[in-house]
């Protein structure tokens, strides 16, 4: 029998994942962690959704604006002369004021579902260009792995290579005393 708790309590769960985890604390290797940022940096997919984001937070700002009173003024200013002939110069100065305030009621809710659907585009801006970036980084990072894969592939062959050249045909290894000095010596004659 395996003792069960009486109530589930559904409040303290553990929330904890590794998607929550930024790149530079889930990959620690500093020439990985490089090109990633430089990856970051200058990935033009990545640059184009941020720009795509920019541009849907200005429309979802101007939907929002719409839902409130605006209010518009201008000053306007002219000074004219005029002579009909000889000294005297007539001065016609003519200032204007207008001002005016409109406020468009949302009766059938055609602002509202403008300021939601904006809202909802901008989310989902945010939402792609988060996913270009987890993108990005998984691909720098897989790329990376396989370098690495393959290089220490490189240096165990090059090892092995080294080992069976030093067995003389009889199978048996030199000593593990002077192996380390005869690849380094190895490695300088190339």
């Amino acid at each position: 029998d395996m003792p069960l708790p009486a109530r589930l309590d559904t409040l303290t769960q553990d929330t904890a994942s590794i998607g929550d985890l930024s790149w530079w604390e889930l990959y620690n290797d500093t020439t990985l962690q490089q090109l990633i940022h430089r990856a970051l940096t200058y990935n033009k997919d990545l640059k184009i959704a941020s720009a795509r984001m920019n541009e849907l937070a200005a429309l979802k700002r101007i939907d929002f604006e719409n839902m409130f009173p605006q209010a518009t003024a201008s000053l306007n200013g002219n000074r004219e002369t005029t002579n009909y002939g000889g000294d005297n110069f007539d001065a016609d100065p003519e200032l204007s004021l207008t001002a005016s305030i409109s406020w468009e009621l949302d009766l059938w809710g055609n602002l509202r579902w403008a300021r939601d659907h904006s809202t909802a585009g901008f989310l989902a801006s945010v939402e792609n260009c988060r996913a270009v970036k987890m993108g990005l980084v998984a691909q720098v990072a897989q790329s990376n792995l396989l370098a690495v894969g393959i290089q220490c592939d490189i240096e165990m062959a090059e090892t092995s290579a080294y080992v069976t050249d030093c067995t003389n045909g009889h199978g048996t290894r030199p000593g593990t005393q002077d192996f380390p000095e005869r690849k380094r010596n190895r490695t300088l004659d190339r």
